[in-house]
């Protein structure tokens, strides 16, 4: 498949009723962006197919029937935590891992799919320059009027780490509603901190947060566990704290000066970390291998 004559359909899956699929345009305008820049043609669709397109289905694990691959050519894009400890997947999204094409975000998943599905391509996130807004000093940082912000689901693993964290004195500014887009892209910026806390036991580094709030300029401080590995630009822009240390970063160092200033500089530097790392804008290899449209 030639790049210039390359056709991608970016479909997201929404069951009915279901807003929450909205907060898979993230990722889908990720890939529409890098695509383009590569040559190729792009479109994004909610629940349909093209039939002289490569479809790349996100969402699938909410519901999407495997029979349709024989009459398109479609890849599934995994971004759902798989393995012990993982989400609680259907046999039906498990078969269609190992029967379909598959591109997945996150590295540790590959001995999975050499041992059920075969190879699968892992395609990192990183940083979006459509989402840039001017550059933040730690004196803009500062004057943020939300200290630290949540956004997404929340179980009994992340409330228990909030509360951990509000014992030390810090509010946590969880955003609960069904917002996504450019209206929660705006809650974000007026954030001193994104709180990031691993939803499952397994522990994957979130990604698709991770890019976008640093993306729109604003610090990501995470949760950090051994099995996390982020990539490394996040590594390095990221500010991280684990079960020992969070009651010490949040109580000593979270919103001192040296913080804010630790904070700026991560954003300033996040564009040129992630260039000079490997990911969808710098491979097409991956791209040659995708079934024909």
């Amino acid at each position: 498949m030639s790049q210039a004559a390359a056709h991608f359909n970016l479909c997201i899956v929404q069951p009915a009723g279901f807003v929450h699929s909205l907060g898979l345009l993230d990722a889908a305008l990720y890939f529409k962006y890098q695509f383009e820049r590569l040559g190729a043609r792009v479109e994004v669709s909610k629940n349909r197919l093209v039939k002289r397109a490569v479809n790349l289905v996100f969402g699938a694990h909410l519901g999407f029937d495997q029979a349709l691959t024989r009459d398109y050519s479609c890849v599934i894009v995994n971004l759902e935590q798989l393995g012990d400890g993982g989400a609680q997947l259907s046999p039906a999204y498990l078969s269609l891992l190992k029967h379909t094409p598959v591109i997945d975000y996150d590295p540790a998943h590959g001995a999975l799919y050499d041992a059920q599905c075969g190879e699968a391509p892992v395609v990192s996130f990183g940083h979006a320059p459509y989402l840039a807004g001017a550059p933040c000093t730690a004196e803009d940082l500062a004057r943020r009027p939300i200290d630290l912000l949540f956004f997404g689901s929340v179980n009994a693993r992340r409330q228990a780490w909030f509360r951990r964290i509000e014992a030390t004195g810090r509010r946590v500014s969880v955003l609960n509603t069904a917002v996504y887009g450019p209206e929660r892209d705006s809650i974000i910026t007026q954030a001193k901190a994104v709180l990031n806390v691993h939803h499952y036991d397994s522990a994957r580094f979130e990604q698709v947060r991770a890019f976008q709030v640093l993306s729109l300029g604003t610090p990501l401080v995470s949760e950090r566990a051994q099995a996390s590995q982020p990539a490394e630009a996040f590594d390095v822009c990221s500010l991280w704290f684990d079960e020992a240390s969070l009651e010490s970063f949040f109580r000593d160092e979270f919103l001192s000066p040296l913080y804010f200033d630790v904070a700026a500089r991560a954003l300033q530097v996040f564009p040129e970390a992630d260039r000079k790392s490997t990911r969808l804008n710098s491979s097409h290899e991956w791209i040659s291998r995708m079934p024909s449209s």
